[in-house]
């Protein structure tokens, strides 16, 4: 059966058709990339509140000038836990882990190429990249350590 054969009303009707499949594969496509995209920025907002929470928080900077978080490592895994996060990664202001959930981490520096504007501009904001635990939706915010004579710029991962 060639397509000259076929009545001028079926050739309509199979056109429609797929001309109605496309289209609703189409709107389908572009309402899951918009549901993506809400999720990601709500993830990310969430995690970006919780990272300046910490940032401002008298015991995380008290443990970044001290540079002695091992009395923390369970309370942030805690935290984590607490709040639903994937993950709290901490860092000083060289990038440097020093919260992380997985101890062999620990001292080495963070990965995911995004941490820039938090340790040298000392900037808050949501990020989404490939770490070491994966690809994330992060909340990265600077710590000041105002009552010493420098500045910390670590990073939170979410």
């Amino acid at each position: 059966m060639s397509w000259k054969t076929i009545s001028f009303r079926k050739r309509m009707l199979i056109i429609m058709t797929l001309s109605g499949l496309i289209e609703l594969l189409l709107l389908v496509a572009a309402g899951f990339t918009y549901l993506k995209i809400n999720q990601e920025q709500e993830m990310g907002e969430k995690a970006l509140g919780v990272a300046r929470f910490l940032a401002d928080s008298a015991v995380v900077r008290e443990m970044v000038v001290t540079q002695n978080p091992q009395p923390y490592q369970l309370r942030f895994r805690e935290l984590t836990e607490a709040i639903g996060a994937a993950f709290i990664v901490i860092g000083d202001h060289e990038g440097v882990r020093l919260i992380h959930p997985v101890d062999e981490r620990l001292g080495k520096p963070m990965r995911g190429g995004d941490n820039r504007r938090a340790l040298e501009q000392g900037l808050s904001y949501i990020s989404t990249a490939q770490g070491s635990l994966g690809y994330s939706v992060r909340g990265k915010a600077a710590i000041f350590a105002v009552f010493e004579a420098f500045l910390d710029f670590p990073t939170y991962n979410f």
